[in-house]
């Protein structure tokens, strides 16, 4: 979007995404979990705020605002991808006994 200066349609309220859907909907049960879920709702409510800033700015066609959040956009997207992989490895360490949600 930032690379073609186009806006194209894209959900900027994290609620309403397809991810903040099942995000929203459920919370992990393990205590070894809770804090790596909850460090990523900032990261998700950023994200989409950053769409909404690259929006504004494309808008404006201030192509250098707009290739700058883009990449901020990415470096938040791989955050979550982190904190889920971190989270994928804890629950394949957790035991039959502990439930992950």
């Amino acid at each position: 979007m930032a690379h073609d200066m186009s806006v194209i349609p894209i959900q900027t309220d994290e609620h309403k995404c397809g991810f903040g859907h099942f995000y929203y909907a459920v919370k992990p049960s393990s205590e070894r979990l809770t804090d790596l879920w909850e460090s990523v709702e900032t990261l998700h409510h950023d994200l989409h705020k950053t769409g909404d800033i690259i929006i504004n700015a494309i808008q404006s066609q201030d192509s250098k605002r707009a290739l700058a959040k883009a990449a901020e956009a990415e470096k938040l997207s791989g955050s979550i991808i982190e904190r889920f992989q971190q989270m994928i490895k804890i629950a394949k360490e957790m035991n039959e006994s502990e439930l992950v949600f």
